[in-house]
């Protein structure tokens, strides 16, 4: 995790109240049958040159919020200001702008790059479509550049994406995001598709880019241990809205949601000075985003719900210094302690 230093006062990405439904069921000349509420009112900022993690069970909307801030889905509502731009109302030459400084790392790095590409034409397709950002005689020498940059080989660049490992072509990927210099990277479930072995190697390399190149991340990611490690700061999402919020080490050490705390007391692998925390197990399954529990929508599995939570949404409120939590009765005490 690196807290290296206080994020500065403006954010470069501020998100209020995200909204993204799904219409379910239906045809060309039917009703829809309701609405999956994948993203139900996030807010959150994303400051330069720091990660924010976003974290939560499958299902739980992160995925969509990347999307939705990609313009790969048309949000349904809420607000998304880039550097100051209101980023769901771009058109034309300023949304290819701004398309350049907002890029994406996908979860998939077979599915993501063209096979019948060689490494080169993949590197260089960005300056196609940017036409006049890169003289066309300086593309190979930063094709080198960006292989170097991720740690391969610049003669790489005539091979094909199958002669590649799964480690090395997600590297290709990373590379490519990084071609037109952006400033703020989304990662969803980047190393997810890995080996093990080679999750340590990617997530280690994003943090020396980060460090080089000051970009900010939107690190989307389940494994708990690992967003602990990259993210300075973490959004915990259930059922379409976000939980809790705050610096890592306070959401790690001193999680205030009953579902945050449940999230990490299943986690085996945080750290050894957290290996005595209890378990906590959740009652029943997860409700369906299409039709969601009144009042808090964690309620109907929370041990701490009372009356209010079944009729009173709770709002994202300030817990701690920067630390927000969206519940009516927030945990205070320890793991040890509860």
């Amino acid at each position: 995790m690196n807290q290296e230093s206080k994020p500065p006062k403006n954010p470069i990405l501020r998100v209020i109240d995200l909204v993204k439904h799904f219409p379910l069921g239906g045809g060309l000349f039917q009703r829809h049958k309701g609405v999956v509420r994948a993203v139900d009112g996030v807010s959150f900022d994303l400051y330069r040159g720091e990660t924010l993690g976003i974290v939560g069970e499958s299902g739980c909307g992160k995925s969509t919020v990347a999307r939705t801030l990609l313009l790969l889905e048309e949000a349904d509502g809420g607000i998304a200001e880039f550097d100051g731009q209101d980023l769901l109302s771009l058109k034309g030459l300023r949304l290819k702008e701004v398309r350049r400084r907002i890029q994406v790392v996908f979860q998939d790095p077979y599915a993501a790059l063209n096979p019948r590409m060689t490494i080169n034409q993949i590197l260089t397709e960005p300056f196609l479509i940017h036409r006049g950002l890169l003289p066309k005689e300086h593309w190979p020498s930063r094709v080198g550049e960006l292989l170097k940059q991720v740690g391969l080989r610049p003669e790489y660049a005539s091979r094909y994406p199958h002669e590649f490992s799964g480690g090395q072509l997600q590297r290709i990927g990373i590379a490519r995001a990084l071609a037109l210099k952006p400033d703020v990277l989304i990662l969803d479930e980047p190393v997810s598709a890995l080996d093990v072995s080679v999750q340590a190697q990617v997530v280690n390399l994003l943090e020396e880019l980060k460090r080089k190149l000051a970009v900010a991340y939107i690190f989307i990611a389940h494994d708990l241990s690992i967003v602990h490690h990259i993210s300075d700061r973490v959004a915990v999402m259930y059922l379409g809205k976000i939980a809790e919020i705050g610096n890592t080490d306070d959401i790690y050490d001193r999680p205030a949601h009953p579902y945050t705390r449940a999230l990490l007391s299943a986690e085996p692998k945080i750290t050894l000075n957290r290996s005595k925390k209890r378990r906590i197990l959740l009652k029943g399954e997860v409700p369906s985003p299409v039709n969601p529990p009144s009042g808090c929508r964690f309620r109907s599995r929370c041990w701490k719900a009372e009356s209010l939570c079944k009729t009173s949404l709770p709002a994202l409120s300030p817990f701690h210094k920067d630390h927000m939590v969206s519940c009516h009765f927030p945990i205070t005490e320890s793991f040890t302690e509860q």
